[in-house]
């Protein structure tokens, strides 16, 4: 079988040393939204933090554990895939076979891998594009004083937040 290029096209030059703190992910009004979950000291005060990728109109999902056997394993170049960044998948048959599907509605499907590698994760999405969200401060703690966003947290689990993000709406 012959080999795709894998195109790096973002390596997580954002995230801390330390990899991510976790992730979480949710279809939310025809997106795909995956955040990236990070803790970082800023100004003495440990933050946690979120970054969501976005892809509109995902066709396909999978999450796969990594490292380990992969759907890409066949189509990748050996040692083109390294953790922590988002992949484009050239001339991939997914991408090209969801194009032909919704042909009448004029979209054009990629194939992207995106790898965490301190959850030892590997999602592959085929959709329409992506973006990156600017990084959103979830809740600080400084001097053992905890922010209202704890609070939220400790209620309603960090999904709750997340949701709010991906809907645009304020924490409160």
């Amino acid at each position: 079988m012959m080999k795709n290029k894998i195109t790096r096209i973002d390596n997580f030059a954002w995230l801390p040393g330390h990899g991510s703190s976790g992730y979480i992910y949710a279809n939310v009004d025809l997106e795909l939204h995956i955040g990236i979950l990070y803790d970082q000291t800023y100004k003495n005060k440990s933050q946690i933090r979120l970054r969501r990728f976005s892809f509109p109109l995902p066709s396909f999902f999978l999450e796969e554990a990594s490292p380990g056997p992969s759907l890409l394993d066949s189509w990748a170049p050996e040692g083109t895939l390294t953790f922590n960044c988002l992949y484009e998948v050239e001339n991939s048959p997914w991408a090209k076979q969801w194009s032909e599907h919704w042909q009448r509605a004029n979209s054009t499907f990629k194939h992207y891998g995106l790898s965490l590698e301190a959850d030892n994760v590997l999602f592959q999405i085929v959709a329409t594009g992506w973006k990156l969200s600017e990084p959103r401060v979830l809740c600080e703690n400084h001097n053992d004083k905890k922010d209202k966003y704890y609070s939220l947290i400790e209620q309603h689990g960090i999904e709750y937040l997340f949701l709010k993000d991906c809907y645009g709406q304020p924490f409160e």
